[in-house]
């Protein structure tokens, strides 16, 4: 997958995708982002992704899906519009912002994201950011029969904010607003869990 930002937001989701075998790519404009990401150990782009030097420089062998999760609307945009031929509208997703939701109310065709919207139509960048800064982490577990998807959510009083799936074959499935999941017996799932320390 390639990841449009390196923020933090980026480097958790994008930890937890490397931990279940993916191969990831942060890229960013941001040096400190940039930094981070491969102080983590990930590999990385500097630079804009929508442009000639990436065009040529930005290496995308294995790589197949696009997350924008930049907290920039008009970059997570361009960057869908510019992968768009390269990996289908289907595997390009997006993180709200309140940049972009500014710019849908206002239908300005330039800034129309390409691709699927990630999680909920509540979740946006900023939201994530500071459940991350505050009781959020993210975290994996498998579903069995008694411990369904339903039961899951309960036992976590609600506070979690499901991110994607992994089915038994190892595929991998994203929550999205366009299409609604049913987890299987044995499918693990990875959440943003925001429960307060206390009651974990």
């Amino acid at each position: 997958m390639l990841i449009l930002g390196a923020n933090r937001v980026s480097r958790e989701i994008a930890k937890s995708l490397k931990q279940q075998g993916f191969t990831v790519k942060l890229a960013d404009t941001d040096w400190e982002n940039i930094s981070a990401a491969r102080m983590e150990g990930f590999d990385t782009y500097y630079g804009r992704t929508v442009s000639d030097h990436a065009d040529r420089n930005m290496e995308l062998s294995g790589i197949g899906r696009l997350l924008a999760i930049s907290p920039h609307a008009t970059l997570n945009a361009l960057a869908s519009t510019r992968f768009k031929s390269e990996f289908g509208s289907e595997n390009i997703y997006y993180l709200q912002n309140t940049e972009g939701k500014k710019l849908d109310k206002r239908k300005a065709s330039h800034s129309k994201i390409v691709g699927r919207q990630l999680f909920t139509e509540d979740v946006t960048f900023s939201k994530f950011s500071s459940l991350l800064h505050g009781p959020g982490e993210i975290k994996t577990t498998t579903l069995s029969e008694e411990f369904d998807l339903e039961v899951y959510k309960k036992a976590h009083n609600s506070k979690v904010i499901p991110l994607y799936l992994l089915d038994t074959d190892g595929k991998l499935h994203f929550f999205t607003t366009d299409h609604e999941l049913k987890p299987k017996v044995g499918w693990k799932i990875t959440s943003l869990i925001y429960e307060s320390k206390e009651k974990q």
